[in-house]
């Protein structure tokens, strides 16, 4: 093996993938599929990029080490970075969504799928409930629409934005 670390994956339709794992300043970083982040066709090409990488880490100042952190994703930024304008669900229209009592369906598999998959431990160590969660979800959404149209000097008429989020939760 010419390149410690890297190895090539063919997949079933004839396709290469290139993984890298390694290890830089004591830090094991887990595999990555070096094809599909950088477009490397060869191993020689991962060699190269990996020595980058590597120097970019060292630096602590390139968007390439946020690709190596937080299961994959390509920024670590912290929301408040992204997103300046901050949208939240009224509260009147919050207690409507908590009164409603979700139907998941299928025998209990449904509510342990959303339990398992969807739901977050909350700041008080609470377990979310499915309002709570409709409720953090429409949040998001709204507060990138938010920060889109004040950045792009769109309207926003936040009544109307609160009717859209209530009818967009339910």
């Amino acid at each position: 093996m010419p390149y410690p670390g890297i190895t090539t994956k063919t997949l079933e339709n004839g396709v290469n993938n290139i993984y890298v794992r390694f290890k830089h300043l004591g830090k094991v970083y887990p595999v990555k599929n070096f094809t599909k982040l950088f477009g490397c066709k060869t191993e020689k090409q991962a060699y190269d990029k990996l020595q980058e990488v590597k120097l970019e880490i060292s630096k602590g100042t390139s968007d390439e080490l946020y690709k190596f952190n937080f299961r994959g994703n390509k920024s670590m930024k912290k929301r408040d970075d992204i997103v300046q304008e901050r949208f939240e669900l009224k509260e009147s229209y919050c207690k409507k969504l908590q009164e409603k009592i979700p139907h998941f369906g299928f025998g209990g598999f449904g509510e342990a799928t959303y339990y398992r998959t969807y739901s977050r431990i909350k700041d008080d160590g609470s377990q979310e409930h499915w309002a709570d969660t409709v409720i953090r979800v429409i949040n998001g959404i709204m507060s990138v629409r938010k920060n889109h149209s004040v950045l792009n000097r769109l309207e926003w008429i936040e009544e109307t934005r609160q009717q859209y989020a209530y009818k967009l939760a339910q």
